[in-house]
């Protein structure tokens, strides 16, 4: 094993070697399948270590500490579009947690699962049918590859009756930069089982700092699950008037009021949104520029679609479903001339109907039933990469088979996600500020507008671009920074943000964060843990932060 660090980061990586074994400490060729991005991120990652068991992670920080060496802890390392499993800064070596992969228990009776870091969306739902449980996974149209613990962290969402997946975070445990055992104080104090139904706890709610804080490394949560409905039906409602867009979210505002829990949270996708998941991104299209809208109608009437679709889902038993169906209806009559209500078996057997008709028309409804199908499996908790092949639109290279990974096939992706609130009479207006912006820049506005309650929505809206041409990569982070100081103006805020652009968010002078830097430089002194994540770092605070330095 060749090493050419300094002196600090020999003697650490020694040390971690003699606790997770020499293979699990990685210094190699290997560690290239650490550097892929969706982005042109480049980071000086020393080490990569793995460990094989939680109880191994107090000793590893401690050496760290010990050495002044950072230290990044990712579950998966598939935060695409955000930095994937790169840290914020550099010479920082990477935790990687995706070994760690138990379900430590299952409440049946609460409807809780206990997970390590590596548990991702396809095992829980193996974990589940195996068992025949009767939950759903919370899941995000991401890879069924991905953590469920590290997407709850980042306060990532789905489309399940739990949309908000850090609200499902019940308690959890985590190694403190000292290499103390955090515990939720409820377990702590001796609530065997109350830990698990009580989220808030007792005292201060420390839990909170450990989403989109850098202030210890996660090693277990307690998810609440939510319990397999009778039925899960999705609904469908076409919107092709610009001019109704406002009419639309007073009527899904009133659908989020009067359903409540029998619904998950509502989705508009633009056309552009719809299209980068079902057709091939045309040839002709010159780099800088994007399609006409012309261009965009001719391909969505080819698929049929609207210049906004509506996606929502319902959870209940049959009468309750009857009567949500009939609020739906009358509440989108006024904006939507065509309202589908869709279950999987039914859209099934809709395809093998069309299947028995030889004709283009019934191909078109067949490859649209199919999409639906996709959807309404991760509705009912089934993890699909549905979501992530718009991706693949713009640049990338799909596998011929095995899982999608977009920053090892070389995709191009930056998300920006927007909160924006709930006010109907101001989202066209967010709409139109999206629109022109990513076309001043070249990059085509792909927008979803996802209802979580009648209050607030989430923007997501995936920066394509090809990231081997360096004029597009410069044009989408322009394009990014753009929307952000856009955003910041109309008072629309991200709810993450990925490794390259923090700065755009932190401000030193905020009293905001300067607590937060107050409240990590006395449980990390020597910024340890994942600096500059949702923080400042040593070098901004005016005092020196590099690996193996000064003890």
């Amino acid at each position: 094993m060749t090493i050419n660090k300094d002196q600090g980061i020999l003697q650490a990586l020694n040390e971690w070697i003699n606790i997770v074994g020499i293979d699990r400490v990685i210094t190699s060729e290997e560690l290239k399948t650490y550097t892929v991005d969706t982005d042109i991120v480049s980071r000086n990652i020393p080490a990569v270590v793995k460990p094989s068991s939680p109880d191994q992670i107090p000793s590893i920080v401690k050496v760290a500490n010990c050495h002044k060496i950072a230290i990044y802890p990712i579950s998966t390392g598939k935060n695409w579009g955000y930095g994937s499993g790169l840290p914020p800064t550099e010479d920082t070596v990477i935790l990687d947690l995706s070994d760690l992969r138990k379900i430590v228990d299952f409440d049946t009776e609460l409807g809780t699962v206990t997970i390590q870091p590596g548990v991702t969306q396809q095992d829980l739902r193996d974990y589940l049918d195996k068992n025949n449980l009767p939950f759903l996974v919370p899941t995000t149209g991401s890879s069924p590859n991905c953590s469920l613990m590290g997407n709850a962290l980042e306060r990532g969402y789905g489309s399940t009756p739990i949309a908000d997946h850090f609200e499902a975070i019940m308690s959890l445990k985590a190694v403190l930069p000292n290499g103390d055992i955090y515990i939720s104080p409820l377990r702590e104090m001796g609530g065997k089982l109350i830990h698990k139904g009580y989220k808030w706890g007792f005292g201060p709610y420390i839990d909170g700092l450990f989403s989109q804080g850098a202030f210890g490394i996660v090693t277990e949560v307690t998810l609440s699950l939510s319990r397999q409905p009778e039925i899960v039906e999705a609904f469908y409602f076409w919107v092709d008037d610009k001019a109704t867009l406002e009419s639309t979210f007073i009527s899904i505002q009133e659908i989020l009021r009067t359903l409540g829990d029998i619904t998950g949270s509502i989705n508009l996708l633009n056309s552009l949104r719809l299209l980068s998941m079902s057709v091939p991104y045309p040839t002709n299209i010159p780099s800088g520029e994007t399609l006409s809208n012309n261009q965009i109608l001719q391909l969505a009437a080819g698929r049929n679609f609207p210049l906004w679709m509506g996606i929502g889902t319902l959870y209940g038993s049959r009468p309750i479903i009857n009567a949500a169906r009939n609020v739906i209806k009358n509440l989108l009559k006024p904006i939507s001339k065509r309202v589908l209500f869709m279950t999987k078996q039914r859209a099934q057997r809709l395809q093998k109907i069309f299947l028995l008709t030889p004709s283009n028309w019934a191909k078109k409804q067949v490859s649209a039933l199919k999409l639906v199908e996709q959807a309404l499996m991760i509705m009912e908790g089934r993890p699909s990469e549905i979501s992530l092949s718009l991706a693949y639109w713009k640049s990338g290279q799909r596998p011929d088979s095995g899982s999608l990974n977009p920053a090892s096939d070389g995709c191009g992706l930056i998300w920006y996600a927007p909160l924006v609130p709930m006010k109907p009479k101001d989202i066209p207006h967010y709409i139109k500020n999206v629109e022109d912006i990513c076309r001043q820049y070249g990059l085509e506005p792909l927008i979803t507008l996802t209802c979580h309650s009648h209050r607030c929505l989430d923007s997501t809206v995936p920066l394509l671009f090809n990231p081997k041409i360096p004029r597009e990569v410069e044009r989408a982070h322009a394009c990014y920074k753009a929307l952000v100081s856009m955003g910041k103006e109309e008072g629309w805020i991200p709810y993450r943000i990925g490794i390259n652009f923090r700065q755009e968010l932190i401000d030193p002078n905020q009293p905001f964060w300067n607590l937060v830097t107050k409240l990590k430089t006395a449980v990390d002194p020597n910024h340890i843990i994942a600096p500059g994540r949702y923080a400042l770092t040593k070098e901004e605070l005016g005092y020196q932060l590099k690996a193996g330095q000064e003890k």
